[in-house]
């Protein structure tokens, strides 16, 4: 077993506890609608063209799927920032709100 394999789910685990479920209040729906639209529009962004370039289907659904977790590094660095002070939470709550 990897390190990889170790500590990438740990460190999902920790960011989805760090969110507080109780400030999203009313938002949840509005977050879950965002939330398909993106993985279906990189779904269907990465699928097409893989179509259109001649793929077989299911390659190109490999393609497009494999496509849906692109923001993964987006959320390591702001953890870091977070954890490093640059960062305030409140900036980041007023970001997703």
């Amino acid at each position: 077993m990897s390190i990889y394999a170790i500590f990438v789910p740990k460190f999902f685990v920790v960011m989805g506890m760090m969110v507080n479920l109780q400030d999203m209040g009313g938002i949840w729906i509005f977050g879950l609608t965002i939330s398909i639209a993106a993985i279906l529009s990189k779904l269907i962004g990465s699928s097409l063209p893989a179509l259109l370039f001649k793929f077989k289907l299911i390659e190109s659904l490999r393609i497009g799927i494999g496509m849906v977790p692109r923001g993964e590094i987006a959320i390591l660095i702001a953890s870091i920032g977070i954890t490093q002070g640059l960062i305030e939470v409140n900036c980041t709550e007023q970001q997703l709100c």
